[in-house]
Protein backbone atom coordinates (compact mmCIF):
# COMPACT_ATOMS: atom_id res chain seq x y z
CA UNK A 1 0.00 0.00 0.00
CA UNK A 2 1.60 2.99 -1.12
CA UNK A 3 2.06 6.06 1.65
CA UNK A 4 0.43 9.92 0.63
CA UNK A 5 3.57 11.80 -0.42
CA UNK A 6 3.79 14.64 2.14
CA UNK A 7 3.60 18.16 -0.17
CA UNK A 8 6.81 20.09 1.01
CA UNK A 9 7.88 23.59 -0.48
CA UNK A 10 10.59 23.32 -2.60
CA UNK A 11 12.63 24.89 -0.90
CA UNK A 12 12.17 21.75 1.91
CA UNK A 13 13.19 19.72 -0.23
CA UNK A 14 16.95 19.98 -0.32
CA UNK A 15 16.71 20.79 3.49
CA UNK A 16 18.82 17.64 4.27
CA UNK A 17 20.97 17.99 1.66
CA UNK A 18 24.07 18.98 4.13
CA UNK A 19 22.93 16.53 6.30
CA UNK A 20 19.60 15.23 7.99
CA UNK A 21 18.49 17.19 10.94
CA UNK A 22 15.98 15.00 12.92
CA UNK A 23 14.49 14.81 16.68
CA UNK A 24 13.43 11.86 18.47
CA UNK A 25 10.34 12.42 21.12
CA UNK A 26 9.43 10.70 24.23
CA UNK A 27 12.97 9.91 25.62
CA UNK A 28 12.58 8.43 28.71
CA UNK A 29 13.56 10.89 31.68
CA UNK A 30 16.28 9.13 32.93
CA UNK A 31 18.52 8.81 29.23
CA UNK A 32 20.98 11.67 28.05
CA UNK A 33 21.77 12.99 25.11
CA UNK A 34 24.83 10.47 25.15
CA UNK A 35 22.37 7.45 25.25
CA UNK A 36 20.44 8.58 22.39
CA UNK A 37 23.87 9.40 20.47
CA UNK A 38 25.08 5.73 21.13
CA UNK A 39 21.88 3.81 20.27
CA UNK A 40 21.63 6.21 16.78
CA UNK A 41 25.23 5.05 15.99
CA UNK A 42 24.22 1.64 16.28
CA UNK A 43 21.43 2.27 13.42
CA UNK A 44 23.93 4.22 11.24
CA UNK A 45 26.15 2.84 8.29
CA UNK A 46 29.49 1.92 9.75
CA UNK A 47 31.58 5.17 10.22
CA UNK A 48 28.67 7.53 9.91
CA UNK A 49 28.70 9.47 13.31
CA UNK A 50 25.98 12.12 14.34
CA UNK A 51 28.02 15.62 14.03
CA UNK A 52 25.51 17.36 16.98
CA UNK A 53 23.45 15.99 19.86
CA UNK A 54 21.24 18.19 21.66
CA UNK A 55 20.43 18.01 25.03
CA UNK A 56 17.16 16.28 26.02
CA UNK A 57 15.46 19.15 26.55
CA UNK A 58 11.66 19.72 29.01
CA UNK A 59 9.61 18.21 25.96
CA UNK A 60 11.66 15.18 26.55
CA UNK A 61 13.11 16.09 22.84
CA UNK A 62 16.56 15.34 21.09
CA UNK A 63 17.76 16.92 18.15
CA UNK A 64 20.61 14.98 16.05
CA UNK A 65 22.26 16.40 12.99
CA UNK A 66 23.66 13.36 10.83
CA UNK A 67 26.64 13.90 7.94
CA UNK A 68 25.08 13.27 4.70
CA UNK A 69 25.03 9.23 4.25
CA UNK A 70 23.14 7.05 1.47
CA UNK A 71 19.64 6.87 1.87
CA UNK A 72 19.68 8.79 4.80
CA UNK A 73 16.10 10.35 5.16
CA UNK A 74 14.66 6.84 4.66
CA UNK A 75 16.91 5.46 7.42
CA UNK A 76 15.91 8.02 9.68
CA UNK A 77 11.97 9.07 8.95
CA UNK A 78 10.34 6.63 11.63
CA UNK A 79 13.62 4.84 12.93
CA UNK A 80 12.78 3.74 16.81
CA UNK A 81 15.50 3.37 19.68
CA UNK A 82 15.10 1.28 22.44
CA UNK A 83 15.73 3.00 25.51
CA UNK A 84 15.15 2.00 28.96
CA UNK A 85 11.77 -0.21 27.68
CA UNK A 86 10.45 2.65 25.69
CA UNK A 87 10.72 3.31 21.95
CA UNK A 88 11.67 6.36 20.93
CA UNK A 89 10.90 7.46 17.80
CA UNK A 90 12.90 9.51 14.88
CA UNK A 91 11.32 12.24 13.07
CA UNK A 92 12.88 14.39 10.08
CA UNK A 93 12.78 17.90 10.91
CA UNK A 94 11.10 20.56 8.48
CA UNK A 95 9.67 24.03 8.59
CA UNK A 96 10.14 26.40 11.67
CA UNK A 97 11.36 23.56 13.67
CA UNK A 98 14.35 22.63 11.27
CA UNK A 99 15.22 26.61 11.20
CA UNK A 100 15.11 27.01 15.34
CA UNK A 101 17.48 24.05 15.39
CA UNK A 102 19.92 25.47 12.68
CA UNK A 103 20.07 28.54 14.33
CA UNK A 104 20.84 26.89 17.70
CA UNK A 105 23.79 24.74 16.41
CA UNK A 106 26.80 25.49 17.32
CA UNK A 107 28.14 27.66 13.82
CA UNK A 108 30.85 25.01 12.86
CA UNK A 109 28.26 22.58 12.83
CA UNK A 110 26.38 24.81 10.92
CA UNK A 111 28.94 25.35 8.37
CA UNK A 112 29.60 21.58 7.56
CA UNK A 113 26.15 21.24 6.90
CA UNK A 114 26.07 24.46 4.25
CA UNK A 115 29.28 22.95 2.53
Amino acid sequence: EAKPQHHHKKSTAHAHDGGAVVVFKSVPAEQSWMQVKEKLKEKLPEKVVPWHVTEVNEKSQCYVVCPPFEGDLKLLDGLELEMAGAKVKCEVCFGDVLQQILKSIPRHIREKREK
